[in-house]
């Protein structure tokens, strides 16, 4: 299951994929900058197996994998 969240405190994910129960979070910047706060509420409350923050150098890595880049 796919889902985008928010907390109460209106910190947003972009990207919250479920699967067996626990939780990969992925939020969407145009660049690194700092600690995802988000990330921090999510973990301290749901089992979460990663979070990453996906740049736009990383966009096309993350949507279609490293296999099919390296095969074109």
């Amino acid at each position: 299951m796919n889902l985008c969240g928010r907390t109460h405190d209106r910190k947003k994910i972009d990207l919250i994929e479920e699967s067996g129960g626990s939780f990969n979070l992925f939020e969407f910047k145009w660049n690194k900058s700092g600690k995802q706060k988000s990330f921090d509420f999510f973990r301290s409350n749901y089992p979460v197996n990663k979070a990453e923050i996906i740049t736009r150098k990383e966009m096309e890595n993350f949507i279609i994998g490293p296999e099919s880049i390296s095969a074109i």
